[in-house]
């Protein structure tokens, strides 16, 4: 469940966001008053698959996830987290969405209705320019998830995924798998019974699991493994 914690949000607050930075003070005014602030747990959905959103979705903490679902099977095309702007390419897209976006964690999160975002981008060009940065960085990571597919097999997608999540950790020899093990599976394009094989394999390869924990025990056999 939406729970609306704030009923507007300062100018100070908005120019903190990727989105409003190059806003005029116009527009910051006029957002000030109308963006909501919500918290709302984790799975909640913010776009459901093939909608257009009424509201755009500013993450200021916490994680979302895009999906898409066809013919009963789903995958996790990307992650974003804090600053970027979740449904702002479907909002601004003239083509029928084909994914749809929800928390991953329980998230901060600033609404702002589409109604008001549209007629503000044509007049505001900071805004619109910042609007375009952030469809354009989503696209790119889009395109990088898709290569990662296309261009590594299962468990060597595993195990790049892993080297990056070490690097997020700061390059600990032992970290915490930031979701489950099934989210992982969508997140990789794989089923969890192909993962449950590839962590078994990869075992041989510089890695050890122990439920939701990761141990490096090989680095060069791991980037070796990933192709890095």
């Amino acid at each position: 469940m939406l729970m609306t914690i704030q009923q507007s949000y300062s100018v100070e607050g908005l120019r903190s966001t990727p989105l409003f930075r190059d806003a005029s003070p116009e527009t910051l005014e006029q957002f000030s008053r109308v963006c909501l602030v919500q918290r709302v747990p984790s799975s909640t959905e913010l776009i459901g698959g093939g909608e257009r959103p009424g509201f755009v979705h500013v993450i200021l903490e916490g994680a979302v996830e895009f999906f898409s679902i066809e013919a009963g099977r789903e995958a996790m095309l990307c992650t974003v987290r804090d600053g970027l702007a979740v449904g702002l390419d479907a909002l601004l897209s003239s083509d029928e969405p084909v994914h749809g976006a929800r928390t991953l964690s329980t998230a901060r999160l600033l609404a702002i209705p589409g109604s008001a975002l549209i007629p503000a981008l044509s007049k505001d060009p900071g805004l619109a320019f910042s609007a375009a940065v952030i469809a354009s960085t989503l696209s790119t990571r889009l395109a990088k998830e898709l290569a990662e597919q296309k261009l590594r097999t299962s468990i060597e997608r595993l195990a790049h995924w892993l080297l990056r999540v070490q690097r997020h950790y700061g390059g600990a020899e032992r970290f915490e798998l930031p979701y489950s093990k099934r989210t992982l599976a969508l997140r990789l394009g794989m089923t969890p019974e192909s993962l449950s094989r590839n962590f078994a394999q990869i075992e041989k390869s510089g890695c050890k699991v122990d439920g939701p924990y990761v141990s490096v025990t090989d680095l060069p056999k791991l980037e070796s493994l990933a192709r890095v």
